[in-house]
């Protein structure tokens, strides 16, 4: 906690013009930053939905839940090679819709 004298010195500190700019700039920055990746994320999603229902239940239950392949075989009654193979599908799916491969970028 702040002493009453140390919290008046905070308060009657100033920033300089270039410390300004270099905060505006960083904040700038923070923010397209964080825009992107909202952007991949909702482009992520969407592509997500779009996957066979099989699929898309997998990848909800394994990433967005952290549940285990043993875990999502035993919720939905399948064998956990089956739920292997749907995972590895769906993201062999997403990789070629954004033009990955196995070995990265095409």
């Amino acid at each position: 906690m702040l002493k009453k004298k140390d919290r008046l010195e905070c308060e009657q500190a100033t920033l300089d013009d270039d410390t300004c700019t270099a905060l505006d700039c960083f904040a700038a920055e923070q923010y397209k930053q964080k825009a992107s990746l909202d952007e991949c994320s909702a482009g992520l999603l969407e592509r997500v939905a779009q996957l066979p229902q099989g699929q898309r239940l997998v990848i909800n239950e394994v990433f967005l839940k952290g549940k285990s392949q043993r875990e999502v075989a035993t919720a939905l009654g399948i064998t956990s090679q089956s739920v292997y193979c749907s995972k590895k599908a769906a993201l062999d799916a997403l990789r070629r819709a954004y033009g990955l491969g196995t070995s990265g970028l095409h």
